[in-house]
């Protein structure tokens, strides 16, 4: 007997019960987020294609040949950067921009925040931090803080 591809899946993956997986949906921006990507992408038009969400790991790597190579792979793994500008044709990283909020105060994360900072400082990858903010951005300074021209 045939059986379509979700009944098979279905029978793979129980969604209820005992050896259901426990995963639900999670949004991948706050509110904040959103409204700043669409003032962002206003700013910088067709200059730049913007990715939301990005591992730091796709951003950086470590030189080969580093000794305790695998210590610092760790050190940047499950960290990402909010968004990252790539050049519209060759998506080569223009910049990572970090949108700086409420979260951004404690010492905790303020340690993680330095180290990203000095990591991709490294890297020569450009850092624009930027203030979240309740009244929202100016395009006319969002562009100029985000596109070197």
């Amino acid at each position: 007997m045939k059986s379509g591809g979700k009944q098979v899946a279905a029978a793979l993956e129980p969604s209820e019960g005992e050896g259901a997986l426990p995963y639900v949906q999670s949004p991948l921006m706050t509110r904040g987020e959103i409204d700043f990507y669409k003032t962002m992408q206003k700013a910088i038009g067709d200059r730049a294609v913007v990715f939301a969400q990005v591992p730091l790991g796709s951003v950086i790597t470590i030189r080969s040949k580093t000794p305790d190579w695998q210590k610092w792979r760790n050190k940047i793994d499950r960290k990402t950067v909010d968004y990252v500008l790539c050049h519209p044709v060759t998506f080569s990283t223009i910049a990572v921009v970090e949108l700086d909020d409420r979260s951004h105060q404690s010492e905790k994360r303020q340690e993680r925040d330095g180290f990203v900072d000095r990591a991709l400082e490294a890297a020569r990858v450009r850092l624009v931090r930027v203030p979240a903010s309740v009244s929202g951005w100016s395009i006319d300074e969002l562009r100029a803080r985000l596109i070197v021209e």
